[in-house]
């Protein structure tokens, strides 16, 4: 099922690149078209609203095109029943999962309740170290989300929350305000 998947994904993605070629050449055209208007509309004599009215109209297209272009590609690589792993996976229960967004502070005034740490399937959980292991997790987390590049890989045994905490950072909101910081919005 997987190889049908992969090849139906692949399918879409040729389309997508030959869709690409044909509209690439109208848009530079377009583009062309806009980018001579926009060095002759440079004209000093425009009251500050025509300019700012004017400018808009000119440079809204560029934020059009990547808005076309992003939803092509995600029409592209949707597939049937690709959100059905997603909605497999149970919800979190309320604590365990906390502890990734929470600070270093509000972390240590919680930290002496045993039944948390078996919870939190954290592999330090019987150490000790726990605690001094989700703070650097959560650091060097946070600070990739807010402002890294590159992939943050979780890796743990079968069973151990991976997929419940994918879903569980998906749905907090502190993800997408993160994400936005990321983005410079």
């Amino acid at each position: 099922m997987l190889t049908v998947l992969s090849s139906q994904v692949k399918d879409r993605l040729d389309a997508l690149v030959i869709s690409v070629k044909d509209d690439s050449s109208r848009l530079a055209a377009i583009h062309e078209i806009v980018q001579e208007i926009r060095i002759q509309s440079e004209v000093s004599s425009l009251n500050s609203a025509t300019r700012d009215g004017l400018g808009s109209l000119l440079y809204g297209p560029d934020e059009a095109y990547k808005i076309v272009a992003q939803s092509r590609i995600l029409d592209a690589l949707e597939f049937e029943g690709m959100y059905g792993r997603y909605e497999a996976v149970d919800q979190a229960y309320l604590e365990t999962l906390k502890w990734i967004f929470q600070d270093d502070e509000r972390d240590n005034n919680s930290t002496s309740n045993s039944d948390s740490s078996v919870e939190s399937g954290f592999p330090y959980a019987d150490t000790g170290m726990e605690e001094e292991h989700k703070a650097q997790a959560r650091r060097l987390f946070l600070s990739w989300l807010s402002s890294g590049e590159g992939i943050f890989h979780f890796s743990g045994k079968l069973g151990s929350g991976k997929s419940t905490l994918m879903k569980y950072l998906c749905e907090n909101t502190c993800t997408r305000s993160l994400l936005m910081k990321w983005a410079g919005k």
